[in-house]
C-alpha cells in the first residue's frame, strides 16, 4: 500500500510538470502569433507517437528462499510523447509507454528447467536531448531521461503457485541515455528513429497471501523505436 501510495504521488508529480510545460508552450505559440511555416520560431511544440523493441539480456530475479529465475526478455511495445523544441537545438519531452514481454527463462531448482516468465512495463520519462543539424532534412540528437515506472511480473508455471497469478505494479526509478535522428518529411511532419538504454532500480514482488520475496535486477533494457512527429 506504500509503495503504491508513493507511486501515485511521483505520478501525480510529473502530470504537473506536464501540465506546466504544455502551459508554457502554449503560451509562448500564442506570443509569437505564427502560423503557416515553422521557420525562425523560437519554440515548436510536438506530438510523437510510434512502436518500439526493447531487449534485455540476462535478466534476473532472485528469490528469498534461494531459488534464481534468468534469461532473456524481448518486450514489444510503443511510446507517446509531447514536448518542445527550443531555438531548434534543445528537445525537452515527457514520455509515456506501454511494453509486454512473455519468455521462456531458466529457474535454478527446478526439474523442468524452463518457465514462461511475463512481466508489464510502464515507463514515464521526462527527456532533454541536444539536437544538431546534419543536412537540411536529417538532425541528430543525444540526451538523458529519468523518471518512474510502474513493473508486474506474473509466471504461468505451476511449480511457483506461491506467485501471484494477476497483474501487481511496483514502482520503479528508471533512468538511462539515448541517441537519435529526425528526419524532415514537411515542414510539420518527421520521423523520428532512435536507441534508448533503459534502467530501472531493483524491484521487489511478494506473493499474495505471503511466502518469499522475489527481488528483479535493473531492467537494463535496449530500446529501438520509431515514431511520426507532428510539429506545431
Amino acid at each position: 500500500m506504500a509503495m503504491a501510495l508513493e507511486f501515485s504521488m511521483k505520478l501525480n508529480t510529473f502530470s504537473r510538470i506536464l501540465g506546466v510545460a504544455i502551459g508554457m508552450l502554449m503560451t509562448n505559440l500564442l506570443v509569437q502569433g505564427q502560423t503557416g511555416s515553422l521557420a525562425g520560431r523560437d519554440v515548436i511544440g510536438f506530438w510523437e507517437v510510434g512502436p518500439g523493441i526493447m531487449l534485455s539480456s540476462g535478466l534476473k530475479v532472485k528469490q528469498s528462499g534461494g531459488r534464481v529465475i534468468e534469461g532473456d526478455s524481448t518486450f514489444i511495445g510503443g511510446t507517446f510523447s509531447g514536448g518542445a523544441l527550443l531555438k531548434g537545438h534543445h528537445k525537452l519531452q515527457l514520455t509515456a509507454g506501454y511494453f509486454y514481454a512473455a519468455d521462456d527463462v531458466r529457474a535454478s531448482d527446478l526439474p523442468s528447467g524452463e518457465i514462461e516468465q511475463r512481466i508489464n512495463f510502464i515507463p514515464v520519462v521526462a527527456e532533454y536531448h541536444y539536437r544538431f543539424a546534419f543536412s537540411e532534412t536529417v538532425a541528430l540528437r543525444a540526451g538523458a531521461l529519468f523518471g518512474v515506472s510502474a513493473i508486474s511480473l506474473t509466471y504461468t508455471n505451476t511449480d511457483l503457485d506461491s506467485f501471484p497469478g494477476k497483474k501487481h505494479y511496483e514502482a520503479a526509478v528508471t533512468y538511462g541515455g539515448s541517441v537519435g535522428m529526425d528526419v524532415r518529411l514537411t515542414d510539420n511532419l518527421h520521423l523520428d528513429f532512435g536507441y534508448k538504454y533503459v534502467g530501472t532500480g531493483k524491484t521487489s514482488f511478494r506473493p499474495k497471501g505471503g511466502g518469499s520475496e522475489y527481488r528483479m535486477d535493473s531492467i537494463g533494457g535496449h530500446l529501438l523505436s520509431a515514431a511520426l512527429q507532428m510539429r506545431f
